[in-house]
C-alpha cells in the first residue's frame, strides 16, 4: 500500500488524492453504514431494519385501499418485495446536498464489507480494506505525508484542471435570477396562479411543500416591492425558478371564478421565454449546486411546464430520463428512513418528489412506447403518510398521526398511484420490448385485465373527495395515470392481426377508450356542471396533457364502429366469435 493506493483513488484514474475524497472518507468512517434493500414497490424493505421504523399501514395507507391491493396482488404490502441482496451503496450527506455512493464509485471499494465467515475472528475483519482506508484518511493529517499529498494534489490540478463551462459565474447567475424576477407577473396574478396550481395540479404530481413554498413566494414578492436585487442567504435562488415554472404551468388555466379578470393572462412569448430561461439557468447549475432538493424541484416543475405547453413526447421522455438519473445521483431511489442526518420532514419530502419523478417518466414512456428509466426493482421507499402538507412541519420529531381512511388528504392520490407502481412499470417495460404476439398475447391480456380490475377496486375504495372544481381535474388525471398501462396493453392486442382470438382485448380497449373520452364531457362547460367548470381552459389543458390518449381512443372507437358495417367472418363465427366481423 502507499502511493499506489493514493493514485488509484485520485479522481477515478492514476493521479493524486483529492481533498474532497479525504473528507468524504472521513465522514463515512464516522457515520454508521447504511445498507438498504432493493424493493419492487413502495412497501417495506427486505430484511431487518437497522433502526425502528413504522410499518406499512402505520405510515397511513387507508385500510380499505390496502385490502384492495392485497386481494388483487395476493401479497400484503409489507411482503411485496423480491428476494435480493442488500445494496452495498451508501449516502453521503453534507448540508442540503446528498449523493449516492454506488458500487461503481471510486470510494465504494474501501467501504466493502465481506460476508460472515468462520475464518474471521472479530468484527474488524469484516471490513476488507480498513487498513488501506485508514491510511488514506491519515495522509491528509500526517505531518510526514501531508506535504507529499499536497504536492501530488498540485500536480493533479495542473495536469487535469477543472474547466468551468461558460455562464457559470456568480454574476451571470445573478443576472438570470433578475431576469426571471422581471418575467414574473404582478403580485395579484401570482397569488391567483399559485392558488390555482395548489388546488388543481399539486396533488397527483406533488413537487412542493405547499406551506414552505407559499411562505417563500411571499418573501420573493416583498423583495421585488423593496427593489432589492439580491436574495437573502436563507432563500435559495431555486425558489425564483420554482415560482416562474408554476406561473408557466398554470398560465394555461383561466377561470371566470377567479378574482383576477380574464384579460390578464401570460402571453405565449412570455411562456416561451420563461421556459428557455429556466433551462438556461438549470444548465448553469452544475456539480454540488445541482444535487439539492430545491433545484430538483425546479427541474421537475420545468418538465411539467414543458408537458403543459405541447413539448413533443420524445423530448419529454428524454428530459424525464435525465431527471430520474439526477434524482438517483442524489440517492432518492433509496429510502432515507435509516439516515440519522436527515429530519423526518426532509425524508418525507424526498419520498414525495421521487414518486412524482418516477410517475412522470412512466407516463412519458407509455406515450412514446419506450422503456422507463427505472425497473420496479431499482428502488425502495416507505409509504407516504396519509396527511395534508400542512401537517408536515420542518421541526417535527415524529411523523404526524395518519388521518382517518375516510378522509381525503393531499397525499392520497400519490399513495394510490404508489400501490400499483410495480405493475404499471412492468407493463411499460413489456410494451417497450420486442413482443411476439403469438407467444405473448395471452399474458398481455391477462396483465391488462388485472390492472383494470385493480383500477376499479381502488376507485371504489377511495373516500369521497370534497366537492368543487379543485377535485374534478385531479380525479380525472388520477384515473388517466392509472388507466394508461392497461389501455396500452389492451390496444396492443386489439389492433393486431390476431385480435380475433382475443375478443376480451377488444372489449377492454373499448371500455378504456369510452372512459377516457368521457372525461371530455366532465371538463366541457357546455356539458358539465356550470357551478363546477366555467372555463374551457381545463378542457384545453386536458387535451394537451392527454393528447395521445384522446386521439387513440377516438380512433379505436371509430375502428370498432366501422367493423360493424363490414360483413361477418364465417370462419370466426364457427370458432365461437359470432360478433366478430372481417376488417
Amino acid at each position: 500500500m502507499g502511493r499506489e493506493a493514493l493514485c488509484v483513488f485520485a479522481n477515478g484514474a492514476p493521479g493524486t488524492p483529492d481533498e474532497r475524497d479525504g473528507e468524504m472518507l472521513e465522514r463515512s468512517n464516522k457515520r454508521p453504514r447504511v445498507e438498504v434493500s432493493r424493493l419492487a414497490t413502495w412497501g417495506e424493505p427486505v430484511g431487518a431494519p437497522l433502526v425502528p421504523r413504522p410499518s406499512s399501514n402505520a405510515m397511513g395507507t387507508p385500510m380499505a385501499i390496502q385490502n384492495v391491493v392485497e386481494r388483487h396482488l395476493g401479497l400484503p404490502l409489507s411482503a411485496r418485495a423480491e428476494d435480493s441482496e442488500s445494496s452495498l451503496g451508501r449516502m453521503d450527506i453534507k448540508g442540503a446536498r446528498s449523493r449516492y455512493i454506488g458500487l461503481g464509485d471510486r470510494l465504494a471499494l474501501l467501504d466493502h464489507v465481506s460476508g460472515p465467515s468462520p475464518l474471521l475472528v472479530n468484527i474488524a475483519d469484516f471490513y476488507q480494506f480498513s487498513d488501506e482506508k485508514n491510511f488514506i484518511i491519515g495522509t491528509f493529517k500526517d505531518p510526514n505525508l501531508s506535504g507529499l499529498v499536497q504536492e501530488m494534489s498540485g500536480y493533479q490540478k495542473t495536469f487535469n484542471p477543472k474547466r468551468k463551462q461558460p455562464g457559470q459565474t456568480a454574476e451571470d447567475r445573478q443576472s438570470m435570477i433578475l431576469e426571471m424576477l422581471h418575467l414574473l407577473p404582478e403580485d395579484s396574478v401570482i397569488d391567483v396562479l399559485v392558488h390555482r396550481y395548489v388546488s388543481d395540479l399539486e396533488n397527483v404530481l406533488r413537487v412542493l411543500h405547499i406551506p414552505t413554498f407559499i411562505k417563500q413566494c411571499d418573501e420573493v414578492k416583498n423583495l421585488r416591492r423593496s427593489g432589492t436585487s439580491t436574495l437573502p442567504p436563507h432563500l435559495p435562488e431555486a425558489i425564483v425558478a420554482q415560482l416562474l415554472a408554476v406561473v408557466v404551468i398554470t398560465s394555461r388555466l383561466n377561470d371566470s371564478n377567479d378574482v383576477v379578470s380574464a384579460p390578464i393572462r401570460i402571453s405565449e412569448d412570455q411562456i416561451t421565454t420563461s421556459i428557455y430561461l429556466l433551462q438556461k439557468w438549470l444548465d448553469t447549475t452544475k456539480g454540488k449546486q445541482r444535487i439539492n432538493l430545491p433545484v430538483l424541484r425546479a427541474q421537475t416543475l420545468l418538465l411539467i411546464a414543458r408537458s403543459a405547453n405541447s413539448t413533443s413526447m420524445p423530448e419529454l421522455w428524454n428530459y424525464s430520463g435525465i431527471l430520474v438519473r439526477v434524482a438517483m445521483i442524489m440517492g432518492l431511489h433509496r429510502d432515507p428512513e435509516q439516515l440519522v442526518e436527515m429530519s423526518k420532514f426532509e425524508k418525507e419530502q424526498r419520498r414525495k418528489i421521487w414518486r412524482t419523478i418516477v410517475e412522470l417518466d412512466l407516463q412519458f414512456s407509455l406515450a412514446t412506447g419506450m422503456s422507463p428509466a427505472v425497473l420496479s426493482s431499482d428502488f425502495n421507499s416507505m409509504n407516504l403518510v396519509h396527511v395534508d402538507d400542512y401537517d408536515l412541519t420542518e421541526d417535527m420529531v415524529e411523523y404526524p398521526q395518519p388521518k382517518s381512511e375516510n378522509i381525503w388528504t393531499d397525499a392520497l392520490p400519490q399513495i394510490v398511484l404508489g400501490l400499483s407502481i410495480k405493475e404499471r412499470l412492468d407493463a411499460a417495460h413489456i410494451l417497450a420490448r420486442e413482443i411476439d404476439l403469438e407467444r405473448d398475447a395471452h399474458k398481455i391480456v391477462v396483465r391488462a385485465k388485472n390492472l383494470e380490475k385493480l383500477l376499479h377496486s381502488l376507485q371504489k375504495a377511495l373516500p369521497t373527495p370534497p366537492k368543487g372544481r379543485s377535485r374534478v381535474f385531479p380525479n380525472i388525471m388520477l384515473d388517466i395515470y392509472l388507466r394508461r398501462p392497461s389501455h396500452a396493453l389492451y390496444r396492443t392486442v386489439a389492433l393486431s392481426s390476431i385480435a380475433s382470438r382475443f375478443p376480451e382485448a377488444r372489449k377492454g380497449a373499448l371500455r378504456s377508450s369510452v372512459a377516457i373520452l368521457s372525461h371530455i364531457d366532465a371538463l366541457d362547460p357546455t356539458v358539465a356542471d356550470l357551478d363546477t367548470i366555467k372555463s374551457r381552459n381545463y378542457l384545453n389543458l386536458f387535451h394537451i396533457l392527454c393528447r395521445n390518449e384522446v386521439v387513440q381512443s377516438a380512433l379505436f372507437l371509430c375502428y370498432e364502429i366501422r367493423s360493424y358495417s363490414l360483413p361477418r367472418d364465417p370462419a370466426m363465427a364457427e370458432r365461437g366469435f359470432g360478433e366478430y366481423r372481417t376488417r
